[in-house]
């Protein structure tokens, strides 16, 4: 992907290969079941939003895939923080436990 991206054959010189299938399908092995979220700025030049498309793929079911029109990598969080808050709070307000008070 790095030449793809970069126009350059950079596989020696990168320290991490950040294998995001080998990481989700690790996410998506655990017991309960979560529910991904992939939240892709549609201006991203750093990661193309077809890598984030193509992670949804593993299993459309559980993973949800949000593109945020007009924004870029280093802008996704601040663009679409509030969205990712939301999601965030829905999806764990079922895992809660009952509220305990410490006094």
């Amino acid at each position: 992907m790095v030449k793809k991206v970069i126009g350059l054959p950079t596989g020696p010189r990168l320290f991490h290969r950040f294998d995001n299938v080998r990481a989700l399908r690790r996410v998506l092995d655990r017991t309960p079941t979560p529910q991904v979220t992939i939240v892709h700025g549609r201006t991203d030049t750093l990661v193309p939003i077809s890598m984030g498309r193509a992670l949804t793929m593993l299993d459309p079911d559980r993973i949800r895939f949000v593109e945020i029109p007009a924004v870029g990598h280093n802008d996704v969080f601040y663009e679409a923080r509030s969205l990712i808050f939301a999601d965030m709070a829905s999806r764990s307000a079922g895992l809660a436990g009952p509220a305990t008070r410490s006094n």
